[in-house]
């Protein structure tokens, strides 16, 4: 990556996560530092959007965001892991894999909850396209 195009990603990643940050201070249903109650919300949610709503919801854009983002994808997940057939679950895990290099070779916790925000959003797109029971 070239300096402008790493300026470039960290000027849109900032205003990504600045604005999630913004919305997240009002729409947080608990304070930022109460993990266990947002990842219990997370959890306990009645659907995968539902819990994802909540992560994005309560994203500070740094590293604590990470232990969010797997709890949505453990959410959304039992929606359809054990149904996918396996070149689904293939493409699945590809596309949680491409979220994890993507950020990779990134310095900073900004970047770990972009990852995060990433693989979550697969999840969530995994849950909505899989056919219900």
């Amino acid at each position: 990556m070239d300096q402008h195009s790493g300026m470039r990603t960290v000027a849109f990643l900032l205003v990504v996560l600045l604005a999630a940050r913004a919305r997240g201070a009002d729409d947080c249903p608990f304070a930022i530092s109460e993990f266990d109650k947002i990842d219990g919300a997370i959890n306990d949610a009645p659907t995968c959007a539902a819990g994802a709503k909540v992560f994005r919801a309560c994203l500070v854009g740094a590293s604590s965001d990470v232990a969010r983002g797997g709890a949505v994808q453990e959410r959304c997940e039992r929606d359809f892991l054990k149904r996918l057939p396996r070149a689904r679950l293939r493409a699945y895990n590809s596309a949680l894999d491409a979220c994890a290099r993507k950020y990779a070779r990134m310095e900073g916790s900004m970047y770990q909850s972009a990852a995060a925000v990433c693989a979550a959003d697969v999840a969530e797109r995994y849950s909505r396209e899989s056919p219900r029971r």
